[in-house]
């Protein structure tokens, strides 16, 4: 019974770890990013000019999901408006563009609420805590096309 009991208050203590540990690096990325981030396209500065815009799931009848049609519509807008030249999304990435030295500013193209958007809370916190092992391991993002000359 003693060593049943050990084993789950180890057990938990753990758990409560590894929770205190996720909450702080999303606040963290959260505090770090939330200067950076523009949520009316009015008050975006006008010196930025490529948009990064990252991808999300397209459905089986080929069609973008809330997410991804936000994120599109958004870029679409700001290169209509010519406040961008090149279109490219946010919080990881802008804390990620921070961590390696570039300039960057990030805007919120989301209209939410969505139906999914807690399970993309909690896969974005996951990503995040990804994102700081792999700043502390060092690990260099794999290019897939090489830049233009």
């Amino acid at each position: 019974m003693k060593i049943g009991r050990f084993v789950m208050r180890k057990s938990m203590f753990i758990v409560g770890l590894i929770a205190v540990f996720t909450l702080i690096v999303a606040l963290i990325i959260q505090v770090f990013t939330s200067y950076y981030i523009y949520n009316y396209q009015g008050n975006i500065p006008s010196d930025y000019r490529v948009a990064v815009v990252f991808g999300a799931k397209v459905q089986a009848n080929g069609q973008p999901t809330r997410f991804l049609k936000d994120r599109l519509d958004a870029a679409i807008r700001l290169y209509k408006e010519d406040q961008v030249d090149v279109i490219y999304h946010l919080k990881r990435a802008l804390f990620l563009g921070k961590v390696f030295g570039l300039d960057c500013i990030g805007y919120n193209a989301d209209s939410g609420p969505y139906k999914t958007e807690g399970k993309q809370i909690f896969r974005e916190i996951l990503a995040n805590i990804k994102a700081l092992l792999d700043i502390g391991n060092e690990r260099a993002p794999e290019v897939i096309i090489a830049p233009k000359k």
